[in-house]
């Protein structure tokens, strides 16, 4: 059965976040539950992603496609950034993203897929964890819409471990298929 992506993490996105970087709320799935428990390198990638950056983002315009309610678009504008503009297939983390930083002129927001993304102007294109959701057509798409930008793709570890086969395991469950 097919899944619908922008339905899917419609429905599931802001909880997400919630249960991989926020709150103690148990969620009421066990599979989820699992997952937040296992998600330490989510949490850390997220936390380092504005720290090796930092050294590159003088006068920069950032774009971070997958980037749900823009967790990290405070720091990397803190880091010294020109704009940043968070692309997501999700209206509703798109929403949360703008009231978040309300009138910042430095930060905006656009709900939209990568098959329904423009070419993209900027400097330093950034993602993480959008490729595990991705189709191997859509990523070449993603590179060709974002020109000569400079990248950072963060992709899920090929490292064996109880981690990685719950994130692997996770995704399969949840969504239903991987890249190649």
């Amino acid at each position: 059965m097919a899944v619908n992506p922008k339905q899917f993490w419609e429905a599931k996105l802001l909880a997400w976040e919630q249960g991989r970087y926020g709150g103690p709320d148990r969620p009421r799935d066990l599979l989820e539950w699992i997952a937040n428990r296992s998600s330490m390198s989510l949490r850390f990638r997220v936390a380092i992603t504005p720290e090796l950056l930092r050294p590159y983002l003088a006068n920069k315009r950032v774009v971070e496609l997958g980037c749900g309610s823009a967790i990290m678009a405070g720091k990397l504008i803190e880091y010294g950034a020109a704009s940043y503009l968070g692309i997501d297939i999700t209206e509703s983390a798109v929403e949360t993203a703008r009231a978040r930083y309300g009138d910042n002129p430095k930060v905006r927001f656009l709900a939209s897929s990568v098959a329904e993304m423009q070419p993209l102007s900027a400097d330093l294109v950034i993602s993480l964890g959008l490729f595990d959701w991705l189709t191997d057509d859509e990523i070449i798409d993603l590179f060709r819409k974002s020109g000569s930008a400079d990248f950072l793709h963060a992709i899920a570890e090929r490292q064996r471990g109880i981690q990685q086969w719950l994130h692997r395991s996770y995704v399969q469950l949840a969504y239903g298929y991987r890249t190649k």
